[in-house]
Formats: structure tokens, C-alpha cells, sequence
């Protein structure tokens, strides 16, 4: 596909599942012929180069940018001067058809909660956060479509018609 990815987070709280959803998720789209790509927003510092490799040297030198590269993956540590907002991360994702995120509670984008009751908490859904779907073991009054965290293949269908219909929410253009 040669257009803008459709971009989705998902949200909830610490253990209700996310990433689960996600590893589950992510091979039935690809089933399907998606280009999917993935952020997971994480408010730790990252630890991708190894202190005394050649690209932990790179970046200690001053690069703004700087590549691994391997004979079957590439990696990019690109430094940013604050956390950086999905829509631009989303600038580096090219040919690819949905891009799932994992956080970005506050952020404009659409999100669906991961929920689980019996870790004691509400849904996120009824505080401020807004969401399209809800992927919970149980009823939930927040008047959306819910999937039973073991419907991946009908979250899948939602995601998709999502895709061939929805407009981007975001212009693809730097801040």
C-alpha cells in the first residue's frame, strides 16, 4: 500500500496485557498481507548501544544519528531534544500500512484499551481518554466495541476496515 499507515496505541494499566495483545496481534496482521510497524513508548532511557562498541562510540562522539547494521536487520539510535511526539516517529516508518503503538495514553491518536478486571483499577476509559475499541475479559460500560482478549483474528477485521477507511489524523509533516 502507498499511503499513510493508520496509527493506533494501545493503552491501559501495568499488567493488563498490551504487549500480549500486540505479539498475538501482530503475526495475524502480517497473515493478511499488512506491513505493520510497532512503538512502544517508554519513559526509561533507552539501551540499545553498549558502552565501549563502535556505535556507543559513534553517538558518545556526537553523531545525531547512527546505524547497526547487520546482514538481516538494521538498527537507529537518532538522538531528540525532548520525547519525541508519535507523529513524527511515524515520519520513519516508510511502506508501512499500520503502525500499533504501545502507550501514547494523552496523545490525538485512535487507542484501544487493554483492560483487565481483576487487577482492581477502572478502565482508562472513563477518566479522559478517549478510545475506539476495548480488548477486555469482561463487560465494560464504556459504549465502544469490545474484544475477548482471544478474538485477535476479529480485532484484526476492525483494525483493517479502520485502515480503508479512516483518515489520517495527522499531517506527515515535522513539527
Amino acid at each position: 500500500m502507498n499511503r499513510r499507515p493508520f496509527v493506533v496505541s494501545f493503552v491501559g494499566h501495568s499488567g493488563s496485557g498490551k504487549t500480549t495483545v500486540l505479539e498475538k496481534l501482530i503475526p495475524e496482521l502480517k497473515n493478511r498481507g499488512l506491513k505493520v510497524g510497532t512503538i512502544k513508548h517508554h519513559l526509561g532511557k533507552l539501551t540499545l548501544d553498549q558502552p565501549g562498541k563502535d556505535s556507543f562510540r559513534h553517538r558518545q562522539a556526537g553523531a545525531d544519528v547512527s546505524m547497526i547494521a547487520t546482514p538481516g536487520e538494521v538498527g537507529m539510535v537518532i538522538g531528540w531534544d525532548s520525547d519525541p511526539r508519535v507523529e513524527e516517529l511515524v515520519l520513519l516508518m516508510r511502506g508501512i500500512d499500520i503502525v500499533l503503538c504501545e502507550g501514547y495514553k494523552h496523545s490525538s491518536i485512535d487507542k484501544i484499551e487493554v483492560f483487565r478486571a481483576d487487577l482492581g483499577q477502572e478502565p482508562v476509559c472513563r477518566g479522559e481518554v478517549s478510545i475506539m475499541a476495548i480488548v477486555s475479559d469482561s463487560e465494560t460500560d464504556c459504549g465502544v466495541p469490545r474484544f475477548s482478549p482471544s478474538d485477535t483474528a476479529g480485532l484484526a477485521d476492525f483494525l483493517e476496515g479502520h485502515i480503508e477507511t479512516a483518515e489520517p489524523i495527522f499531517s506527515l509533516q515535522p513539527a
